[in-house]
């Protein structure tokens, strides 16, 4: 019996060594229109899952590029695309002490960056205190305004500061600056800064910051037309907003 055991002790520390794989790596949807690309897309999937990625998640873009009706070749690329920025986002969340991050704040910051985002811009977001819900939501507000055409690294920075000062009002950022912008006819790059002077002045909320932004920005609507327009857009923004979480699988 001891020679026996003697015996096996190679054999399982061989196995032991062994690396742990993955229980599983997401299947692709059984789709004829996916043969020219298959092996293609299962490799790009294997090696996001061997990384430690969410796959998943690139399994989901394969679904929506062929609810779509997107070509192959163009799904390909565009997961692609998807995995690299999956892989940047994870790298900058790991470096910021957080450790691994969610699909959905992964997928987000992915998008940010396909979208124009420069992700080193969100550095100092995901080096501070806030939940990884905020976070999200930051990131997605930023991406908005991103297309929306305001400045990136100005829009950055307010987006922080009502991140770190008033999180639970970061879904409302878009529609405030964009309010702010139209009521007061200023530029993309003047409603941004106007702001990111009310929020560094010591105003206590985004509210209040608006408020202010608002009386003291020439062109502005008077008093309550201008708070009242700007409630009515933040409502609209806000409903956006959760339906575009709700369609990526984020978390509220």
């Amino acid at each position: 019996m001891a020679t026996l055991m003697l015996a096996l002790v190679p054999l399982l520390t061989a196995v032991l060594a062994m690396p742990v794989a993955h229980a599983s790596v997401p299947a692709l949807p059984d789709s004829q229109r996916l043969s020219p690309v298959r092996a293609a897309l299962e490799s790009v999937i294997a090696q996001a899952d061997s990384g430690d990625l969410p796959a998943d998640v690139l399994v989901t873009k394969v679904r929506e590029g062929l609810a779509k009706g997107i070509p192959a070749e163009k799904i390909l690329a565009a997961v692609r695309s998807l995995a690299e920025g999956l892989g940047k986002a994870d790298r900058l969340v790991r470096a910021s002490g957080r450790g691994k991050g969610s699909a959905a704040l992964l997928r987000t910051m992915a998008e940010g960056e396909a979208a124009g985002v420069d992700l080193e811009l969100t550095r100092t977001m995901t080096q501070s205190n806030a939940s990884e819900s905020h976070l999200v939501r930051a990131v997605d507000a930023l991406t908005e305004l991103t297309l929306r055409g305001y400045p990136r690294r100005q829009t950055a920075e307010v987006v922080k500061q009502v991140l770190l000062s008033d999180p639970m009002a970061v879904p409302r950022v878009v529609a405030g600056l964009e309010e702010l912008r139209t009521t007061a006819g200023l530029s993309r790059i003047d409603a941004v800064d106007t702001l990111g002077r009310s929020l560094s002045g010591g105003a206590a909320s985004l509210e209040s910051a608006l408020t202010l932004s608002l009386d003291t920005a020439p062109g502005r609507a008077t008093g309550a037309a201008a708070k009242s327009n700007t409630h009515e857009s933040a409502r609209q923004e806000n409903s956006a907003t959760s339906r575009r979480f709700r369609e990526r699988g984020g978390r509220r």
